[in-house]
């Protein structure tokens, strides 16, 4: 009874997505969040951890793809010489994906049913582990197995580790129609990080930017009212909440956590 629960939140989930794809897609196409993942990246791709990858020809697989935004992101900031693959389980979103870039190589694939006839060199995830909560250690096993030697995986996710933010994270889960909070949540910090080791992988780097401007900009479905204030004003506030990337301040209050995984 519990695998046909767990297996019908998954079909749940898939659905509301399909009903929120366009919304989910043009939410994100605002400039001032596409700003902050621009300055986010760039921050982020610019670890010395990253120099075995650059200039090679690498691998890409990105689960959960939603409208292929990694790859971008991967040949963007990190090599132009990838070969991409993605799927997510709303045929909504690929749809959208293919007209946004008609060569993308997306498909349809439920991640928690997923095995990989292949071996990848990085392995990039974008906000998707909520959506599957119940299946995350699962699928981060089946992603451990699909790297290849000093493969790594890029895993930027919502998180909490504040009593108040999770009290904020789940009254906007259930108070905003884009959200369905019977079948996705956050994970705590210390929840994800053990779920990361019991798949196999070594936490190489993490950083904690959920801060200001992530709350004010990166993600308009849930605060449209707070996405105000000019570039200017992003950019300043990215360079504050920079300070606390790394250190126990950000990492007590960040809304998500974006980390870097080594097999």
């Amino acid at each position: 009874m519990i695998i046909l629960s767990e297996r019908l939140s998954v079909e749940k989930q898939r659905i509301h997505f399909e009903s929120v794809a366009e919304e989910y897609y043009k939410a994100r196409v605002n400039e001032k969040c596409l700003l902050f993942k621009e300055l986010l990246w760039s921050y982020f791709f610019g670890s010395k951890r990253f120099e075995y990858f650059r200039k090679r020809n690498i691998a890409v697989l990105e689960p959960m793809c939603g409208y292929a935004e990694g790859k971008l992101i991967v040949s963007n900031y990190l090599s132009r010489n990838i070969t991409y693959e993605g799927f997510d389980y709303s045929q909504n979103i690929i749809d959208i994906a293919k007209t946004i870039n008609p060569d993308v190589e997306v498909h349809v694939q439920d991640v928690t049913t997923w095995n990989a006839d292949k071996k990848y060199d990085v392995i990039i995830i974008i906000g998707g582990l909520h959506h599957v909560p119940d299946f995350a250690q699962n699928v981060l096993q089946r992603m451990y197995a699909a790297l290849n030697y000093r493969g790594v995986l890029i895993n930027f996710e919502p998180t909490h580790n504040f009593f108040m933010n999770r009290v904020a994270s789940e009254y906007i889960y259930k108070k905003k129609a884009n959200f369905d909070h019977e079948t996705e949540r956050r994970f705590s910090l210390s929840e994800i990080n053990i779920i990361y080791r019991n798949a196999g992988f070594t936490i190489s780097e993490q950083l904690y930017p959920g801060l200001l401007s992530y709350v004010l900009y990166a993600n308009p479905n849930a605060l449209p009212s707070l996405n105000k204030g000019s570039t200017s004003m992003l950019r300043l506030l990215f360079r504050i909440d920079r300070l606390f990337f790394k250190n126990l301040i950000g990492r007590k209050f960040s809304f998500s956590t974006l980390t870097l995984l080594e097999k």
